[in-house]
């Protein structure tokens, strides 16, 4: 079964031969997009994957000029890792984001308090992203 490129998607030769000679076609697009950069980054991967840990562990909020512009590159940064599957758990990321704006929204206090219930290895991603939202909403208020 041959892989089907989108209209308006730009793929050199070589990383287009090599996708079409993929075995098994991946079934999720999360998977594929896995694939796909594995292929275009090759031997670099691990250079690569240090440049995104080191951009992730130099985020501070007194780098941007709003909360809102901070929490939404912490998450994309975020995101980056666990695309390299070497993200920090998402409690720990969360609770590096918390410290970072903590003086600035007092809802943070509300997060701290409802996660110190919380076994920390169930902060899950998906948790993690809606404490981030809550983070952008109570920004906007």
């Amino acid at each position: 079964m041959g892989l089907l490129v989108p209209r308006g998607c730009w793929l050199d030769v070589h990383t287009e031969g090599r996708i079409q000679n993929i075995e098994h076609c991946p079934e999720y697009a999360d998977d594929m997009m896995d694939k796909l950069i594995m292929m275009v980054q090759g031997s670099d991967n691990a250079d690569i994957a240090i440049n995104e840990i080191m951009k992730f562990n130099k985020l501070r909020r007194s780098t941007f000029n709003t909360a809102k512009e901070y929490i939404t590159e912490y998450q994309n940064q975020y995101h980056v890792l666990v695309r390299f599957k070497i993200a920090p758990h998402p409690f720990h990321a969360l609770a590096r984001l918390l410290e970072q704006l903590e003086e600035e929204i007092p809802k943070v206090q509300f997060i701290i308090e409802d996660i110190s219930n919380v076994e920390p290895k169930k902060i899950t991603l998906d948790k993690m992203e809606q404490y981030c939202k809550k983070l952008q909403n109570a920004v906007l208020l």
